[in-house]
């Protein structure tokens, strides 16, 4: 399956969203697939909105996507993500 520009996979009960053009730089997961999406349009909404001061952050922005953006890393558990709060 795809959403938007990500390729879809279920494994073992859980969701995994990753570019098909690198597969091994930046995946995203979850248990549940509307989060999976969200979390996926929250990856898009800066290309949308612009990196203008705080619009990103005035438009919704999960705070983990705000946090990645300041600490990019290779993976992100929406589901451990949301167990703290960030989503």
């Amino acid at each position: 399956m795809n959403y938007r520009s990500y390729s879809i996979t279920r494994e073992k009960g859980r969701f995994f969203g990753v570019d098909p053009n690198e597969p091994k730089a930046f995946k995203i997961i979850s248990r549940d697939l509307r989060r999976l999406k969200a979390g996926i349009d929250a990856m898009w909404l800066p290309c949308v909105v612009g990196k203008l001061g705080g619009l990103a952050e005035e438009s919704g922005t999960p705070r983990w996507r705000r946090e990645w953006d300041q600490n990019p890393v290779g993976e992100v558990d929406l589901d451990a993500e949301n167990a703290r709060g960030a989503c």
